[in-house]
Order: structure tokens, then sequence, then C-alpha cells
């Protein structure tokens, strides 16, 4: 296992590369950076809720000050929202553009599935209306 001093080193200089923000490393963020690796959290978590983070500054859906270090590691129970909400947007499943293309030219739906299942009950619900109305 990796020593937390030298972790936390590790952590800090990624947060610099990856923000841009040349911050010094003192007590009360070599603390921050304890409590953040208290919690779990990886290299990777950083990571990847930076990049969550500057990809909505670039939609103009964030601000830059989402990413200075008071607002991202110090007040963790923000980064733990924006690490579910990274997480989260991950495991969304993106459709292939070409495939989209297909499904669009053959007068299906581009949209990926939605995920949200319907009750037993309504699909025969559903059947069974079609049937009488198409047997009247």
């Amino acid at each position: 296992m990796t020593d937390p001093a030298e972790q936390i080193l590790q952590l800090h200089r990624l947060y610099v590369e990856q923000t841009g923000h040349a911050v010094s490393l003192g007590f009360d963020r070599e603390r921050a950076w304890f409590d953040f690796l208290a919690r779990g959290w990886t290299e990777d978590d950083l990571r990847l809720v930076i990049e969550k983070i500057k990809s909505g500054i670039r939609r103009g859906e964030r601000r830059p000050g989402a990413l200075k270090f008071r607002n991202l590691i110090v007040q963790l129970d923000y980064f733990d929202e924006d690490l579910a909400e990274a997480r989260a947007a991950a495991r969304v499943k993106r459709m292939d553009p070409a495939r989209a293309a297909v499904l669009r030219a053959t007068g299906r739906s581009d949209a990926p599935p939605s995920g949200t299942a319907k009750a037993v009950s309504e699909v025969a619900l559903k059947v069974l209306r079609d049937f009488m109305e198409q047997n009247k």
C-alpha cells in the first residue's frame, strides 16, 4: 500500500495538473487530502469529477469556481455529490451515431431505450384492449 503522504502529494499534483490551479500544499490542504483519502476516493475519482466539471464549464452549465480547491476538495460533501453524478453519467449508454442514422432511415426511433420498464399488468391490459378493438 502506498504511503499516505505520497498519495497526498500525488493527488495534489494531479489536481494542479488537471485544473491549472497552482495552489500550494500547506497543512490545511494536506488535511483536506487526508480526509479525501479517508473516504476511500482515488486519483481516478478525482480525474472523473474534474473532467465532468470541466465539461459542464465548457457547456456553460458550471462556473470555473467549481474547480477551486476549497469548492472541490475541502467541501467533501460537494465532491461526493459530483462524484455520484459523474459516475451515473459514465454509466449512461450512448447510442452509436451510425446506428441512430440507420434507425432514423428506417422510421424507427433514434433515442436509446429509456430503461423505464412497464408493469406486466399495463402491457397485458393494452394487448387486451387492442385485441378487443380489432375484433369488434
